[in-house]
């Protein structure tokens, strides 16, 4: 509903949704390394949440029209290829590029 707004208070409340998002997200991954916890749904899940929480902003700020499309591919490309090997990364450029 914030993305459709296009007010002074839903653009605040926006930034403060993503504030406490990384704010939170600070928080689990300290406690998380402070008390060795590890699941095997967090080992997918919070680099999933890390990427969405990256790339999804980027998104929606070029779908506005507020921020660049090309920078926007960048990032999310950078997000989908980051955790690849570099020997599987080179592999699929070399596909892609022939």
């Amino acid at each position: 509903a914030l993305i459709v707004r296009d007010t002074e208070p839903a653009r605040w409340l926006a930034a403060a949704v993503f504030t406490v998002g990384a704010a939170s997200d600070f928080l689990d991954g300290y406690l998380a390394r402070r008390h060795r916890m590890k699941t095997s749904t967090g080992a997918w899940l919070d680099p999933l949440s890390d990427k969405l929480f990256v790339a999804m902003p980027a998104i929606v700020l070029s779908l506005r029209g507020e921020f660049p499309w090309w920078a926007t591919g960048v990032i999310v490309l950078r997000e989908v290829i980051g955790p690849l090997d570099p020997a599987r990364m080179q592999r699929i450029l070399g596909e892609l590029l022939g």
